[in-house]
């Protein structure tokens, strides 16, 4: 059997009152600079997965085991990369408490990682109709691996000079700044498109909120 993929991103969204005001700024930014408006976000994986798939369930699912969590920004940086062209990173791998001791950011990993598995359920089941097990560790680890988890949130798209960007980063630091997240999606190429290239192109769908 054909089994036709597409690529797929999943996405982590901030809370209505956080998600107002980003959206705000990049949609000021994007006019201003003459470049795409978007809906602010946290790229939590990319793939591709058969288009089968119901990846609307595994939004559920993911969602109906996760909790609301916060994240702290860093200060906004600036790259030539078009979708980084302004960005808020976050510090996600290692916190010292009071006592010295290193934590790791343990509900946003464990959310990309239970949405992983998920996937790879999804599309295993598109494959083998017998596939209803976990997917084995090895191959998890390998779909996590597959894709460099960066977590930031984009302020601004675009392929702009570097002293532009640096004045708009310095104008838009938003470092210190703790943003609620509570909800997930997903974004596909809309019909008769086949990547996630251009910003016009994209179908965003399945959105759910964290906690049920």
């Amino acid at each position: 059997m054909s089994i036709t993929t597409a690529p797929v991103a999943f996405w982590l969204l901030p809370g209505a009152a956080d998600a107002a005001s980003l959206q705000a700024r990049i949609r000021d930014l994007a006019r201003d600079n003459g470049t795409d408006d978007f809906e602010p976000h946290v790229t939590l994986h990319a793939d591709s997965c058969c288009s089968e798939a119901d990846l609307e369930a595994v939004l559920r699912k993911v969602a109906a085991a996760s909790a609301p969590l916060t994240l702290g920004a860093l200060a906004t940086a600036d790259s030539a990369v078009y979708f980084k062209a302004l960005y808020v990173d976050f510090h996600v791998d290692i916190d010292v408490d009071v006592a010295g001791k290193g934590l790791d950011a343990a509900p946003l990993l464990a959310l990309r990682r239970r949405l992983v598995g998920e996937v790879l359920q999804a599309r295993a089941s598109r494959q083998d109709t017998a596939a209803l097990s976990l997917p084995a560790p090895r191959d998890l680890e390998q779909a996590l691996a597959g894709y460099t988890f960066l977590p930031h949130l984009s302020l601004l798209y675009g392929n702009l000079p570097p002293p532009l960007r640096r004045r708009l980063a310095a104008a838009n630091d938003l470092r210190g700044r703790s943003i609620r997240f509570d909800r997930i999606a997903a974004v596909r190429p809309a019909a008769g498109h086949a990547d996630l290239s251009k910003v016009s192109n994209w179908e965003v769908f399945g959105h759910q909120r964290l906690g049920g």
